[in-house]
């Protein structure tokens, strides 16, 4: 750096550098963030780091997947028969509530709210059957989607990728 500056006297100098520090740090975007909103929202990550179009891309492919699975009358996955009962299944569950978290709040309200409001007893079969197992692997389908999004943003934000 002092080859850059030769000309300069040392407080200016001294400036100078303090500023193309400040300049580098501004330039990074905060990791927490970019995970956060990734995490609320689908391609908030992308917005935040300035990849608007994709952002917007993201949002509506990943929300309408989400939404598709929910008038699929989407729920989480809940073994019957013979698998109810074992240990394996409740497994499942578990990955199903982890990997369906990731869809976004706008997901999380509307399902609440769908869940609530028009379908009061969790266990009442509406729609065709088989019709839930559908819905809930595009539920499943969009999680999963949104975190490998979260992993591309993160990528982004560390300067991995452009």
């Amino acid at each position: 750096m002092q080859k850059k500056y030769h000309n300069v006297k040392k407080l200016d100098l001294r400036r100078l550098i303090l500023e193309e520090c400040v300049e580098r740090i501004s330039e990074k975007k905060s990791l927490l963030m970019t995970f956060v909103l990734a995490f609320l929202f689908p391609g908030g990550g992308h917005f935040y780091l300035g990849k608007r179009g994709r952002s917007a891309i993201i949002f509506l492919f990943l929300t309408a997947l989400s939404f598709a699975g929910l008038q699929f009358f989407g729920t989480f996955f809940i073994p019957q028969g013979e698998m109810s009962d074992q240990v394996f299944s409740k497994i499942f569950i578990f990955l199903s509530v982890i990997v369906q978290l990731f869809n976004g709040i706008f997901y999380l309200i509307l399902a609440g709210f769908k869940m609530t409001i028009h379908m009061p007893h969790i266990n009442a079969t509406v729609g065709m059957p088989g019709m839930s197992e559908i819905g809930g692997t595009f539920i499943i389908i969009s999680g999963l989607l949104n975190m490998l999004i979260m992993m591309d943003a993160y990528d982004i934000a560390v300067g991995k990728k452009g």
